[in-house]
């Protein structure tokens, strides 16, 4: 179903980029599409456009002439599309110069990340456990709870019996996830109260977390002109203090090692490290944070633009076509 969404959305999306074109005079005419054609090597023979090679040529890829010809149509109008809107970009030198300082202001980050993994080994639960669990009458009454909750869904066609100790396996392995939760917790406080910018604390933080085969890492100078963090994923609360002036976690300033909670991870962090942007420097790459700029600005207008113009469309789809979405 949802290939089939896509592949309608695409189709709405390519349908109304061409309508627009014809509305803009973009759509390219029969001559330009042949004289596109034409100049493609894999279809001349003697060095010169031969029809019977592009016929042949067409026929041994299950292609028409009208339906590939089109297709050199559509991808002129994008081409079209793509030189209207460079055509209407501009970057301000203070854009440059905002790009460039964001690039060069660099952060290296000491950390230490706690997952739900660690210890999962020991969270296996043995059927003698949930045995155990069931003979419990509180316990018990809970997993019947569980059941009735769930009968008209989840547990749907199936007895108490034959279900309690899967229910009763779940409930066990999530009082078990949520003790390891808090063992990581506290373990992560300890880690907290031993960084330091000093090497010597990475020794007694990796001897505190040997059973738990994580060491400490360092990210290395980058910049953080993102929400991610390399081999941590999003961490939007770590990047935005190690950014502040002063930054609550930089160690030149006096700040500390800090836990931040990102779901079922705990992840320890103090910046040891950091790099300014040498504005000498700017001259020499202007040409190329221009570029980028540019390119990330034209992406984002472009996105905007056709999401725009395919929101206002009106689509009527031939069932036939289109099938049934339901």
């Amino acid at each position: 179903l949802k290939l089939k969404e896509s592949a309608l959305e695409s189709l709405v999306r390519q349908k109304v980029l061409l309508q627009e074109a014809a509305r803009y005079d973009l759509s390219a005419s029969d001559d330009e599409v042949m004289e596109e054609i034409t100049k493609m090597s894999v279809f001349h023979k003697d060095g010169k456009f031969d029809v019977l090679t592009y016929k042949k040529l067409l026929e041994a890829n299950h292609l028409s002439p009208g339906g590939f010809e089109k297709s050199k149509r559509d991808e002129l109008a994008q081409r079209r599309w793509a030189d209207f809107f460079r055509a209407r970009i501009h970057v301000s030198d203070q854009e440059i110069l905002d790009e460039f300082k964001t690039k060069q202001n660099k952060r290296n980050l000491k950390y230490v990340l706690l997952t739900s993994n660690l210890g999962k080994q020991n969270t296996q639960v043995q059927s003698e456990g949930i045995q155990k669990y069931l003979e419990d009458p509180a316990h018990l009454a809970q997993v019947k709870a569980k059941f009735e909750e769930g009968k008209s869904s989840v547990f749907k066609g199936q007895t108490f019996e034959s279900v309690k100790n899967s229910i009763a396996q779940s409930a066990l392995l999530g009082d078990k996830l949520s003790q390891l939760f808090k063992a990581n917790d506290q373990l992560a406080d300890q880690v907290v109260g031993l960084m330091n910018a000093d090497a010597k604390s990475d020794a007694q933080i990796n001897a505190l977390l040997k059973a738990q085969n994580v060491q400490v890492k360092k990210t290395g100078l980058v910049a953080f002109d993102s929400d991610v963090i390399p081999e941590v994923g999003v961490a939007k609360e770590v990047i935005k203090d190690a950014l502040v002036e002063p930054s609550p976690i930089d160690a030149a300033q006096g700040g500390k090692a800090k836990k931040y909670l990102m779901g079922d991870r705990v992840l320890i962090a103090l910046m040891v490290d950091s790099q300014k942007p040498d504005l000498t420097q700017l001259d020499s790459q202007r040409a190329q944070i221009a570029q980028q700029v540019f390119s990330r600005k034209i992406r984002s207008m472009y996105q905007m633009w056709e999401s725009s113009l395919v929101q206002r469309a009106k689509v009527d789809l031939n069932p036939a076509v289109a099938g049934s979405t339901e």
